[in-house]
C-alpha cells in the first residue's frame, strides 16, 4: 500500500450543473431586461447591469471549468497536490509530507449542508483546506493514505473513541 496513488478530479455533473446554471441566468436576464439591461441611467445606477456581467463572468469560467481536466487533488508516498485556487486550470500546489506537522480531518455544516474537510497543517504555521465532498474519489481511501504517510486528526481521534 507504500506505493499507492490517489489521482482525484472534480465532479463532472456539478461543472455540468454549474454551465446549466449560470449560462440560463444570463440569457433569461438579457430575454427579459434586454432593452433596461444596458441602459444605465434606467436601472438604479448600472446594479443590474452589474450583476448582469458578473453572473457572465462566472458563466464564462464554469465553461472554461468544464473543459479543465487536471487532477484536483494527488496524494503519494511523495505528498499531497492540491490546486492553488477554484479557478480553472489552476496549477497544483505540492505538499511534501515533511512540511506537514499534521493533518486534521474536519466537517463545516451550512443550513442543511454538511461537508468533509482536509485541512492540511505545515509546519510553518500556515494551512490549506481541502473539500473532500468536491472529489470524485472515495473519502476513506483518502484518509487510509493520509494516515499512512502523516498524523491524521479527526473527530473521532479527538473524542478518544
Amino acid at each position: 500500500m507504500g506505493n499507492k496513488e490517489i489521482i482525484a478530479k472534480g465532479y463532472t455533473l456539478n461543472k455540468i450543473f454549474m454551465v446549466i446554471i449560470f449560462t440560463a441566468i444570463p440569457y433569461f436576464m438579457f430575454y427579459k431586461l434586454g432593452n433596461e439591461l444596458l441602459h444605465w441611467e434606467n436601472n438604479s445606477n448600472g446594479i443590474i447591469t452589474f450583476i448582469f456581467f458578473a453572473v457572465c463572468l462566472i458563466g464564462f469560467l464554469s465553461w472554461i471549468k468544464l473543459l479543465d481536466n487536471q487532477p484536483t487533488l494527488i496524494i503519494n508516498k511523495k505528498g499531497i497536490w492540491a490546486r492553488k485556487s477554484i479557478l480553472p486550470f489552476s496549477q497544483l500546489k505540492h505538499y511534501e509530507w515533511n512540511t506537514i506537522k499534521f493533518v486534521e480531518l474536519s466537517t463545516y455544516k451550512s443550513k442543511n449542508i454538511k461537508s468533509t474537510l482536509l485541512v492540511i497543517h505545515k509546519n510553518d504555521g500556515l494551512t490549506k483546506t481541502i473539500e473532500l465532498d468536491n472529489v470524485e474519489y472515495p473519502i476513506e481511501e483518502i484518509i487510509t493514505l493520509v494516515r499512512e504517510h502523516s498524523n491524521l486528526l479527526n473527530y473521532r481521534d479527538r473524542l478518544g473513541s
